[in-house]
């Protein structure tokens, strides 16, 4: 009797395990509406790959070089350091969030956006400009990063989404947006990461991830 029961069980959960035809057939459902959706807002495709490159060209940087050069520089004090910083960000986010999304009501979106990737790009530009090897310039780095923060939490992109979108598309384009964002960061900068840091099967040369921003 156990055994019989053993099997029975053993055969239910490898059916279990097994993706069912319903599932394949909602992920194809979903991609195929996803490329129907492009194809009806066509400059929404464009302002998806602007919001991964943004978010992901300000990962690579803070990643392979303003994080380690914290480490270096910073050492023990990093996480007060830090937390100070965090401080800093979320009060000019929050101070400034309202007025600068009033900003992008009364502009051009596509202005806003730009001066919104400028803030986030500055912390960047400031290490090329003064260097990224010393104290001096990390701590211009991370004013700048305070400085920069004022469009945080006004969600230009997200209404830039809104705007460039049908009516009866914006609830699933706010879906593709983040399924977007999220994808282009994995693979801009999860796949460098590996090569980098795990694997080390190519040098970590912070020159080349600054300017790739720049670019």
């Amino acid at each position: 009797f156990f055994s019989g029961a053993q099997k029975s069980f053993a055969r239910s959960a490898c059916e279990m395990d097994k993706p069912s035809d319903s599932e394949d057939e909602d992920c194809n459902n979903a991609f195929f509406s996803g490329c129907k959706l492009c194809s009806r807002n066509c400059e929404l495709v464009k302002v998806l790959l602007a919001s991964g490159l943004q978010m992901a060209s300000v990962s690579l940087p803070e990643t392979f070089v303003i994080a380690l050069l914290r480490a270096e520089i910073w050492g023990h004090n990093m996480s007060s350091y830090m937390a100070y910083a965090a401080i800093g960000i979320n009060s000019v986010a929050v101070i400034f969030g309202g007025p600068f999304g009033r900003f992008s009501d009364c502009v051009d979106r596509r202005l806003a956006a730009a001066v919104f990737a400028i803030g986030t790009f500055a912390p960047t530009w400031s290490l090329l400009i003064f260097g990224y090897t010393t104290a001096k310039a990390l701590w211009i780095s991370t004013i700048v990063k305070v400085l920069g923060s004022y469009g945080l939490t006004s969600n230009v992109m997200l209404a830039l989404i809104n705007d460039v979108t049908r009516v009866e598309d914006r609830e699933e384009a706010v879906g593709l947006y983040y399924a977007a964002n999220n994808l282009m960061s994995l693979t801009m900068t999860g796949i460098p990461v590996l090569l980098v840091l795990i694997l080390r099967v190519i040098p970590n040369n912070p020159t080349i991830f600054l300017v790739v921003q720049v670019v």
